[in-house]
């Protein structure tokens, strides 16, 4: 079991998520790929901390039905996605933390736009991978912006550079976000 975080940390992590835009999902993902706030230990806030919980992470973790984790060695890109859909309010993605659920999702595009949903899988599991969301091409790879990412020591939000087909992970598909908007009717939700 790990430590918990600090009442003053929750507190701090709830004001941040607060402060996220509530406009489209890559501007949320790009509010916290930008974040720079950390606590006294000196870990950010938008990445994984060393021995305990980060309270953003777990706050992301309410956009799934996924029991929260009690160990730091879940997955949490698809998490992370859950819930920057629903903070901007689009339907429901896969209210999973698996990546591999965000596969069978409609609005499949062989033309990614950016702010797209990108899927990936990986080449030695039919189960895992990775999900976050297309921001372009640079020399033959895909630049992907999402939570969990490997960034020097720490996993974090941040935009990534994935080979393709990378080592690892390939491309599944992408998915129009614009097909996860739900109709709206005199400005309340459907």
């Amino acid at each position: 079991m790990l430590r918990s975080a600090s009442r003053d940390e929750i507190r701090k992590a709830k004001a941040i998520m607060a402060r996220a835009p509530r406009t489209t999902p890559l501007a949320v993902m790009q509010y916290f790929a930008d974040l720079r706030d950390i606590n006294d230990r000196c870990e950010a806030y938008n990445a994984g901390w060393h021995g305990r919980w980060n309270p953003v992470i777990l706050g992301f973790f309410e956009a799934t039905d996924t029991e929260i984790p009690s160990q730091d060695n879940s997955f949490w890109c698809a998490a992370f996605l859950n819930w920057c859909l629903e903070r901007c309010g689009y339907r429901p993605g896969t209210r999973s933390s698996s990546s591999g659920t965000f596969r069978g999702l409609t609005g499949a595009t062989n033309n990614p736009r950016r702010g797209d949903i990108a899927v990936f899988q990986d080449g030695a599991s039919r189960c895992t991978g990775h999900v976050g969301l297309f921001v372009g091409r640079r020399n033959g790879r895909v630049l992907v912006i999402g939570g969990n990412q490997k960034q020097g020591q720490h996993y974090s939000v941040n935009i990534k550079e994935l080979p393709v087909p990378g080592t690892s992970l390939r491309v599944h598909s992408y998915l129009r976000m614009s097909d996860l908007r739900p109709p709206l009717s005199n400005g309340r939700r459907c």
